[in-house]
């Protein structure tokens, strides 16, 4: 998350005298781009010559770029210039308001929770994207169908919108559409490890985890038959 890279900086601020060493930019990584030709643009915070990357829910090709931190950007640019400018001035709050910076500290308060108001939909195609690179399509396809599937049932669905309320839902919502309770399954332990993939990055808390024992219990066919035998 927080490597060495090459590429374009915009929007530099630089923070008041007691954190001059600090900066924050927004950032595009035009060196690395990806399969479809965009590229992973994120906010760059440099403290005494050292340069960590914070991953943003953008990827743009150069031009959009361009077009996105142009003087007066037009709509949709102009929407994803405004997140732009939101994190990172975020981020030059949170470093504006350390006693002394420090990396550690700086990124407890900076990551919390980051991702919780991120698309499932991103967080899906990028992880699924991260499959297809590394020579598992097959796993890739089957993200790409629980993102099709959760957009589906709640179009622009948040992190931060998956309570265990929302996946009980989502469950009677499969069960009338007439899927197996082994697809609802598959599903949603792909949308679990997008949870947890996200929480081991430390952009969201553990309390907005929503599966496990009195939260969401992922359904199984076993468990399913052991329910209705009981009834």
């Amino acid at each position: 998350m927080c490597r060495s890279r090459v590429g374009m900086a915009s929007s530099q601020t630089q923070l008041p005298m007691s954190h001059s060493a600090a900066t924050t930019a927004i950032f595009i990584d035009q060196y690395h781009p990806r399969a479809n030709g965009t590229c992973a643009v994120s906010i760059r915070i440099t403290h005494d010559r050292k340069k960590k990357y914070y991953p943003t829910p953008f990827a743009l090709t150069p031009d959009d770029y361009k077009k996105v931190m142009g003087e007066k950007p037009r709509e949709p640019y102009k929407g994803i210039r405004l997140k732009l400018n939101e994190l990172e001035q975020k981020a030059a709050r949170v470093i504006a308001e350390l006693p002394l910076f420090t990396w550690a500290a700086f990124e407890k308060a900076y990551l919390q929770n980051r991702a919780a108001k991120d698309a499932l939909d991103t967080a899906f195609q990028d992880y699924a994207d991260e499959l297809r690179a590394a020579g598992r399509i097959g796993t890739a396809v089957s993200y790409e169908c629980a993102k099709k599937s959760l957009a589906a049932y709640s179009p622009n669905a948040r992190f931060a919108d998956v309570t265990p309320q929302f996946l009980h839902n989502y469950e009677k919502w499969m069960a009338k559409e007439g899927n197996s309770i082994t697809t609802v399954g598959i599903y949603l332990r792909s949308l679990r490890t997008i949870f947890n993939n996200a929480i081991a990055e430390g952009l969201l808390s553990k309390d907005l985890y929503p599966f496990g024992k009195r939260r969401y219990e992922i359904p199984t066919k076993q468990k399913r038959e052991e329910g209705t035998h009981h009834r």
